[in-house]
């Protein structure tokens, strides 16, 4: 359970698997090194052992591909709340994972273990949102939140110097020179620059190196491994009730379907957890929704916020069916005026 299985070390007892056991002391990963050494493999095969080994209702995927090359095979999974490749859209998916942190320190509850996996973390350049990631990292450990970043270079230039502290377990393949490997791995003389070989890495935690081989996964191969996931767990998408913050206000009723004696909560209907357009009542509700504040980032509607409410996950087809509701709402006020 909570293990991502990441390599094979061999010593004089043999063979042993090597993972990120995040139940017991990895609570945040990193995986670093130059380019072409195996870093996104070994990203992905992480996330695809989680999946395979946990129920999506034990552990659950916000995922940012900002490379946009290898991540968008999991949003299929029943595990995978959000995706995104979008690196404008980073902060909004990072002010999520704040918000579970702070619903969990208000309520004491739990329910699964939330992974923020991102995939080049140097395209985030804002200070602020690289605030607000250290932040999860800070906090994260005591609420089962955890964060599994990967990046060429960690320093502190590239990725924020809180966010490249915060990480408790590192899988580094080869860096540049010694001093490169001194920073990436953190303990000096851990030799990364040595590595030749894609596929080669060192696992650090505190002062301890061990050396391992992470595993051949051609990226041709994913969709069978999708598949073997998706058989052991299902298809549906989870009912994230857990991931969203507590929306509910006394004051606020819809009318669903039409019937104006129909009155119900947005939590009654939404998420649709099905990739159709809304009904009429659907968007009416929606646009009701609108102006809560808990849609609302920087003061702003965030259509990302909504849509994932809503459909409980996103791609630019919902994104757009949630936008076309908005925009008829306005239609209809210019024609009033």
């Amino acid at each position: 359970a909570f293990q991502a299985l990441v390599g094979v070390a061999y010593g004089f007892e043999g063979q042993s698997n090597v993972t990120f056991n995040f139940a017991q002391g990895d609570h945040h990963a990193l995986i670093a090194g130059m380019s072409g050494f195996g870093k996104s493999t070994v990203m992905r095969f992480a996330i695809a052992t989680l999946a395979l080994n946990n129920a999506p209702d034990k552990a659950r995927f916000v995922l940012a591909d900002l490379k946009g090359q290898d991540l968008d095979i999991f949003q299929s999974l029943p595990h995978t709340i959000t995706y995104t490749d979008d690196p404008e859209q980073i902060g909004e998916l990072i002010e999520l994972v704040n918000g579970v942190i702070d619903e969990r320190k208000r309520t004491k509850v739990f329910p699964f273990h939330l992974f923020l996996c991102i995939d080049e973390l140097a395209e985030i350049d804002n200070e602020g949102v690289q605030d607000r990631l250290a932040r999860i990292q800070k906090l994260g450990r005591a609420f089962h939140v955890h964060v599994i970043g990967g990046t060429q270079s960690p320093t502190g230039a590239e990725i924020g110097s809180e966010v490249a502290k915060g990480f408790t377990v590192r899988m580094v393949s080869r860096a540049i020179n010694a001093q490169a490997s001194a920073f990436f791995t953190t303990v000096p003389g851990a030799g990364a620059e040595k590595i030749q070989n894609s596929g080669d890495f060192l696992i650090t935690r505190g002062g301890d190196v061990e050396r391992l081989k992470s595993f051949d996964f051609p990226i041709e191969e994913n969709d069978e491994l999708i598949q073997k996931i998706t058989a052991k767990w299902g298809k549906a998408k989870p009912q994230a009730d857990q991931w969203r913050p507590d929306r509910k206000r006394e004051d606020e009723q819809y009318v669903f379907e039409g019937d104006a004696a129909d009155l119900v909560e947005p939590e009654q209907v939404f998420p649709i957890g099905a990739a159709r357009p809304l009904t009429d009542s659907e968007k009416a509700m929606v646009r009701a929704m609108a102006d809560m504040d808990q849609f609302q980032y920087r003061g702003e509607l965030s259509i990302s916020r909504l849509t994932t409410y809503i459909y409980g996950s996103r791609d630019p087809k919902r994104d757009n069916w949630v936008k076309e509701a908005l925009q008829e709402e306005q239609h209809a006020e210019a024609d009033r005026v």
